[in-house]
């Protein structure tokens, strides 16, 4: 199995007019699921660094990235106004880096930010997971206690251990 180096690289996506120079880390996994990274309110991307060294992840393809404000991004409250420009952000990142579905790997308020994403996008493409304690499947996905944090699981068990809520919305999975 070939193994390969995370990418740390500058993403400039654009929203409303506004240019966002936003930093990332990408790796490329071996044909594995893309798991797509989004961290909370004081984090950054290096939060999931530990990640893109596990070699359990070593076939998935990792994509994380700061928000602005967050690690080496700049700030800019009139571009930047409140968490729904964030869920934005992070559609367009993941739009323009990953081209395919993508297990959701959020941490904190990146929850209300997937949330957010498949509230404003759809939830197709996106399987969610939680690595907080204050944010559990039940809350994204109507699943039944806490989630196991992703770098812990392989990617055999990312791809088959899914559960699909009773919560009305079918389409939305998360790993128990």
């Amino acid at each position: 199995m070939k193994r390969l180096l995370p990418k740390l690289d500058w993403i400039t996506v654009h929203r409303n007019q506004a240019a966002y120079r936003l930093p990332y880390c990408f790796r490329k996994g071996n044909g594995g699921p893309a798991l797509l990274f989004v961290h909370g309110l004081g984090g950054c991307k290096e939060n999931f660094y530990a990640a893109f060294q596990t070699a359990a992840l070593a076939d998935c393809d990792l994509l994380t990235f700061d928000f602005p404000g967050t690690g080496l991004a700049e700030f800019d409250a009139t571009t930047c106004p409140d968490v729904s420009t964030l869920a934005e952000l992070a559609h367009l990142v993941w739009k323009a880096l990953l081209p395919g579905p993508v297990f959701l790997v959020v941490a904190s308020m990146g929850g209300l930010v997937g949330l957010l994403m498949m509230r404003k996008y759809g939830s197709a493409g996106v399987e969610a997971s939680s690595t907080s304690k204050e944010i559990s499947p039940r809350k994204i996905a109507c699943s039944r206690g806490e989630s196991r944090p992703i770098p812990s699981m392989s990617c055999q068990k990312i791809s088959s251990e899914r559960f699909s809520g009773n919560c009305g919305r079918p389409d939305i999975q998360a790993i128990t």
